[in-house]
């Protein structure tokens, strides 16, 4: 929603401004949607905006050392915050039905098949790029660093790290990869409503981590295309019991493999078809640098 001033959303009755604004009687345009008809500003807002607000969520939290099931309940609270927000300021962002009919970006129509074709292609490019970005933060001592504070936070916070500002700026960065996806799917599909904003959409995403394997990077990846699949099946054939089976998926994954399809790969597969090529697979330290027996 940050780019608005980029796409051609204007009123056919009242030029410069939307068509939801003009519904809601307003005659100009707020003076906070004004910097965004810069493109540089709106793609900079792009990752600005969500990596502020988590880091002011950050600091509130992880320095107070909430975690686990508090932090979960309150994340999920400011979702719904934020979506009662965005529909009692129907006027400024559209209510219920969001920003809607995006039909052009600087004079370019995103709605024909050969715009889409090229978002796809420009969404798999930067999921590539984000993908990297992660695995790089998880090589690095950063990331043993997070897997010890996974395993054992005490330890690292008693080893003389503050564990807090791990804590922030890898919740940061997460806030700046969502951001991204945000408005590549906005510009995907040409609407954005605060039903996406909600706490149903968080839980989606936590599903997707856990059926593809929340210990493996591209394990999010399998779990987001099986699950919006089997989402896009089920609702269509068994449109009034979808979510169930959504639900029934997630704890048959949860229960009979815990590590997710990644797992599966790594702990069945892999060291199958490696005993097939007569190699044995190698076994990465523990957190804390003693070697794995």
């Amino acid at each position: 929603m940050t780019m608005l001033g980029q796409f051609s959303v204007t009123s056919n009755t009242t030029p410069g401004i939307p068509d939801f604004m003009d519904w809601n009687q307003l005659t100009e345009l707020p003076w906070w949607w004004e910097p965004f008809y810069s493109l540089p500003l709106a793609l900079i807002a792009v990752v600005a905006v969500p990596v502020m607000f988590a880091f002011i969520i950050g600091v509130a939290m992880f320095t107070r050392r909430v975690g686990g099931v508090y932090f979960a309940i309150i994340t999920q609270a400011f979702a719904a915050i934020m979506t009662i927000l965005i529909i009692g300021q129907q006027g400024y962002t559209g209510g219920v039905n969001g920003i809607t009919d995006l039909r052009t970006l600087l004079g370019w129509d995103i709605r024909t098949d050969e715009a889409k074709t090229i978002l796809y292609f420009v969404n798999g490019v930067l999921l590539f790029a984000v993908l990297l970005v992660a695995q790089y933060v998880r090589k690095s001592k950063l990331g043993r660093l997070l897997i010890a504070m996974r395993d054992q936070e005490d330890r690292v916070r008693f080893s003389g790290y503050n564990v807090a500002n791990f804590k922030i700026f890898i919740f940061c960065l997460g806030a700046a990869f969502a951001g991204i996806g945000g408005a590549m799917f906005t510009l995907q599909v040409g609407f954005m409503s605060p039903t996406l904003v909600g706490s149903v959409p968080s839980i989606e995403m936590v599903i997707f981590c856990a059926v593809g394997g929340r210990l493996s990077i591209l394990g999010a990846v399998y779990g987001a295309l099986l699950v919006n699949w089997a989402k896009t099946s089920l609702s269509e054939s068994f449109p009034e019991l979808w979510l169930l089976g959504l639900g029934g998926l997630f704890i048959a994954v949860v229960m009979v493999f815990p590590n997710g399809l990644a797992g599966v790969w790594s702990e069945k597969i892999e060291p199958r078809l490696l005993e097939i090529m007569g190699k044995k697979k190698s076994v990465a330290p523990a957190p804390d640098g003693t070697p794995a027996e």
